[in-house]
């Protein structure tokens, strides 16, 4: 099977690792960031804050 493309990456980091990773994903990798389109925007649950767990 050949790749062709992504169509989207969305990746799960420890709080606050967005600046050690961007250089990674953008100097290294050559990926771009772009803002979260709208309907991603609208809420966002972090794991494991749900009572009763």
């Amino acid at each position: 099977m050949e790749i062709l493309g992504l169509d989207h990456v969305q990746l799960a980091m420890p709080v606050g690792g967005e600046a050690t990773a961007r250089p990674f994903y953008e100097n290294l990798l050559g990926l771009k960031e772009m803002p979260k389109p709208e309907p991603l925007r609208l809420f966002w649950q972090p794991p494991g804050i749900y009572p009763g767990r």
